[in-house]
């Protein structure tokens, strides 16, 4: 009889996925129901799925491949640690996880590069706008799990920096003589408008055209002097030459550090949860093996003292809180109101004044000043009743009998 390969996937399982699989306790319970060879079926379909998580390099068998997937997704990862053809380290990866994610790869700078594109400034940069609080949240989570690894550290850029505005580094890694830019983001869609204009942004695209553009003429005249140079000793063309392919190959120089300026995209959530996991993965990428559960604690309590958890409140306290809050709207209106008032009588007054010492009528001011005395009063007497502040009532009741006062004005 032939087995019954139709298979079903449970609501439960669905969810799970869709909320990116944390525990993974339903979709665990709906592979091990399976048949083998319904979990056959679903591994030939799932190939490429299998091999974006990278199981297949785990070499798994079927039955523990739920739950290889759900402890991956629940890991902290780790970023590749290498070095290139001139003993450069790079630091590289592609990891998604529920709080955080790494996208690209970075090379180590040189202190030199870096001191000087974080001391020269290009300005523009607005600080006081909410994106910018959000943002440099995100960016002290990344600090404080960098900071509590013995041998890493990790700081800020200046804010309208060459670095910050020019290079998108947000953060650089200090491990051991090797900087690492960082370029971090509060989700993943942030890291994908990024890289919409590529791994480099423009201000080092147009310093490599810049530069590219200005070796080819000064190559062409560098090779005119040279051809002119017939008079010279062999010795002193030789030293010409040299001084000159010497000046190409430091533009040169200049050049390739801004092809390999492009920083690594870190998004990560603002919680304790989030500091934790990076802590975990930093330490994995720098082989740091001694006391993680110690450095994680030190970087949570690092992330709250800039940040500390608010106290949950209890309903009654919630309710006093929300009625504070009313009063304290209602009791500035009322003071705004007070002062535009204030003003008005005064300059009533004034005019008042001037008018009796020429000797012209009053009567129509004086009717108009105190209407729209009255009416603003009457507003502030029934905010007053509201709110019940004695202080502003007894203010408001010396402005209306000051007010009252214009009826004795003579006409």
């Amino acid at each position: 009889m032939k087995e019954n390969l139709e298979i079903y996937i449970p609501t439960d399982v669905i969810l799970e996925w869709q909320n990116r699989i944390t525990d993974g306790t339903a979709t665990n319970q709906w592979w091990q129901s399976l048949t083998q060879e319904q979990q056959k079926l679903l591994l030939e379909k799932c190939l490429v799925f299998l091999q974006q998580q990278k199981i297949k390099e785990a070499k798994v068998d079927s039955k523990s491949l739920i739950p290889s997937l759900i402890q991956l997704s629940k890991s902290a990862g780790e970023l590749e640690l290498s070095q290139d053809a001139k003993n450069r380290f790079v630091l590289s990866g592609r990891i998604d996880r529920n709080l955080y994610g790494v996208r690209g790869k970075c090379y180590s700078q040189s202190p030199e590069f870096v001191g000087s594109m974080c001391n020269e400034f290009l300005g523009g940069y607005l600080e006081t706008s909410s994106n910018h609080e959000h943002g440099q949240k995100t960016v002290d989570v990344i600090c404080c799990a960098l900071n509590a690894l013995p041998g890493i550290t990790a700081a800020q850029t200046p804010s309208d920096s060459v670095a910050d505005v020019g290079l998108r580094w947000d953060v650089i890694i200090q491990w051991n003589d090797c900087y690492f830019p960082i370029q971090v983001k509060s989700s993943f869609i942030g890291i994908e408008k990024a890289l919409e204009t590529g791994n480099l942004g423009n201000y080092a695209q147009e310093k490599i055209e810049k530069i590219s553009i200005h070796d080819n003429k000064l190559y062409e005249s560098e090779q005119r002097f040279i051809e002119r140079a017939g008079k010279d000793s062999p010795e002193e063309r030789a030293n010409k030459k040299a001084y000159y392919q010497s000046r190409r190959e430091n533009r040169s120089h200049i050049s390739h550090q801004y092809v390999q300026s492009a920083p690594l995209y870190i998004w990560a959530g603002q919680n304790k949860e989030t500091v934790k996991l990076l802590v975990e993965l930093f330490a994995n990428t720098f082989k740091i093996d001694n006391n993680i559960k110690q450095y994680q604690e030190q970087a949570v309590a690092a992330y709250l003292k800039k940040y500390p958890e608010k106290k949950s409140l209890s309903i009654s306290e919630l309710r006093r809180q929300r009625i504070h809050e009313m009063n304290e709207k209602k009791k500035e209106q009322a003071e705004q109101i007070i002062q535009v008032l204030k003003e008005h009588i005064e300059a009533k007054q004034k005019r008042i004044r001037n008018r009796k010492a020429r000797k012209r009528p009053v009567v129509i001011e004086h009717n108009q000043a105190l209407k729209i005395a009255e009416n603003t009063l009457q507003h502030i007497q029934q905010l007053m009743e509201d709110i019940a502040f004695p202080s502003l009532l007894r203010y408001t009741q010396i402005l209306f009998t000051k007010v009252s006062s214009f009826e004795n004005v003579p006409h």
